[in-house]
């Protein structure tokens, strides 16, 4: 008898070193293939480094550079019985074509983590530190309605947690659409003693914004109420995946604070540690930095956010702290009681090795395919949307994360009430400058963002001097526009020579003062 084969798709072939979404989906992989299945892996985006697809070659999975070959095409020379796509926007673009050229495969969609719970629990946390808050917007909700068609398409949803398990049964009205299919870690228990250990750990990836947050969140909120001393014994360990200048410049000025970036292994820093913590103020799904911690046997300090979906109890797995002056006390408990350590190191490893070891989330996944299997195909619901639609879902989320590092440098430099074209590509994520007014640029005459660039830098001076006499102040460039000022060259000479340069940082922006001319201030601000 043939294997049974499944076609797993994601935005690039798994970066195991990287983030916890491709740690998942090669479990995923691996848990297929010593279920005796074949498997084929797409990447939705264009492959930048050929050592993960490799990686995937030699275990016996051929891969697809998504933009290159037809999904099409695939799907009309090889039957898959499955199709498992890890994340939404992917399962939005590819979810029509297999239903149209290959409707017999099943279809499930791995959420990851739900987006449309992570963004709203963003925009509603976030808030100038002046008084006024977010709401959400029509970007938001178009977002959210892509991801809920998307699911309710599906022949099943896949999720980290019953808990989002039963949120999205409860909004599609279906108790056997999503099934818990655990982050998994098998890692051994730490045999360094807790006298031998030194140091607070923290881990993540810092392309995911909630981590960006936490760090922000620990160094200005939280180590501040600590005693130096303490952290003279305890140095903070910020370790993770592109760790770039923006998110070091939180730890400027505490010399306790290690900004280490991205290391090969994981593991060592959570074994030397003695604690680790978990300050999330948003997210979804559960974090593999509180499974790993567990397995490890390191204590941990969490928010609620960092610790749900996991089941675990304050004072009994971990230690739960919602506000920064109750963080830092439990910071200093755990560190001091060894009594408390032991305890939480015990339970905490004996509690997640029941649901996050290999063996049970293989069982989880398994049983949830051989229920899938067993189901009738859904016929087709969504319409098909092409790559565009798709490029737009990226973007919405790229924009999260580079406008972040924009908006705190706008808070510090801008006044109040100022007024800033903002040059991008669209969205309302670009306007929401901490409360200041921001308009697009370029724009059409009503106001609205124009898809048409200038033609050349005659016509961007031009836009930018009508601006001007409206009201506009400042000009700002957010980092992935920057090409703006090698195309248009002369605009960027005009700049120049006319106008005062705020603030020119890399990672986040280029700022002009249009009030001001460049003598005015020859030492411009480096943020």
């Amino acid at each position: 008898m043939n294997a049974k084969r499944a076609l797993v798709c994601a935005y690039c072939p798994p970066q195991t070193d990287r983030d916890s979404g491709s740690r998942r989906v090669f479990d995923l992989i691996a848990f297929l293939r010593e279920a005796g299945w074949t498997v084929s892996f797409v990447s939705s985006n264009p492959m930048s480094d050929v050592r993960y697809a490799r990686a995937l070659q030699q275990r016996g999975v051929p891969v697809y550079d998504g933009p290159l070959a037809s999904i099409e095409e695939l799907l009309a020379t090889i039957h898959f019985d499955l199709a498992l796509v890890a994340f939404w926007p992917i399962a939005e673009l590819y979810l029509p074509v297999m239903r149209r050229v290959s409707p017999s495969t099943r279809v499930i969609v791995d959420s990851v983590d739900l987006h449309f719970l992570r963004d709203a629990r963003r925009v509603f946390h976030e808030s100038t530190g002046e008084g006024v808050s977010s709401l959400l917007d029509s970007e938001y909700a178009s977002q959210m309605i892509g991801e809920m068609n998307v699911y309710a398409a599906a022949d099943a949803v896949l999720t980290v947690s019953q808990k989002e398990a039963d949120l999205i049964n409860d909004l599609i009205g279906d108790s056997r659409l999503a099934y818990t299919a655990p982050d998994s870690e098998d890692l051994g228990l730490s045999t360094i003693p807790f006298a031998e250990r030194r140091g607070i750990l923290f881990v993540g990836s810092y392309q995911h914004l909630p981590n960006v947050q936490a760090v922000e969140y620990l160094c200005k909120k939280i180590l501040p109420r600590l005693d130096p001393a303490i952290l003279d014994e305890h140095p903070v360990y910020i370790v993770g995946n592109d760790l770039n200048e923006a998110v070091r410049e939180y730890g400027r000025g505490l010399p306790q604070i290690r900004m280490v970036g991205w290391v090969p292994a994981v593991a060592p820093y959570f074994e030397q540690a003695r604690i680790t913590v978990l300050p999330l103020l948003y997210g979804a799904g559960t974090k593999r930095k509180m499974v790993q911690a567990l397995m490890i046997g390191t204590p941990t300090v969490s928010t609620g956010i960092g610790a749900e979906g996991l089941d675990l109890r304050d004072g009994e797995h971990v230690l739960i702290a919602d506000d920064e002056v109750s963080f830092a006390d439990s910071i200093v408990r755990l560190l001091k009681d060894q009594k408390l350590w032991h305890r939480l190191a015990r339970n905490g490893r004996a509690h997640i090795k029941k649901t996050h070891s290999r063996e049970a989330a293989r069982a989880h996944l398994m049983q949830s395919i051989t229920d899938v299997l067993a189901k009738e195909p859904k016929p087709a619901m969504l319409a098909e949307s092409g790559v565009k639609l798709y490029q737009q879902r990226l973007k919405y989320q790229y924009y999260q994360q580079v406008m972040r590092p924009v908006r705190q440098i706008v808070r510090s430099v801008l006044p109040r009430e100022a007024t800033a074209i903002v040059v991008g590509e669209g969205g309302n994520e670009l306007l929401r400058l901490e409360g200041r007014k921001a308009w697009h640029f370029p724009q059409t005459e009503n106001g609205a963002y124009s898809s048409d660039y200038p033609v050349d830098s005659a016509a961007a001076k031009r836009q930018l001097e009508a601006l001007i006499k409206r009201g506009a102040e400042y000009l700002v460039f957010p980092s992935p526009v920057l090409w703006w000022l090698d195309h248009y060259k002369e605009f960027r000479q005009h700049l120049e020579r006319h106008y005062r340069e705020v603030v020119r940082q890399k990672d986040a922006c280029l700022i002009y003062s249009l009030c001001e001319s460049p003598g005015e201030d020859p030492h411009p601000l480096d943020a």
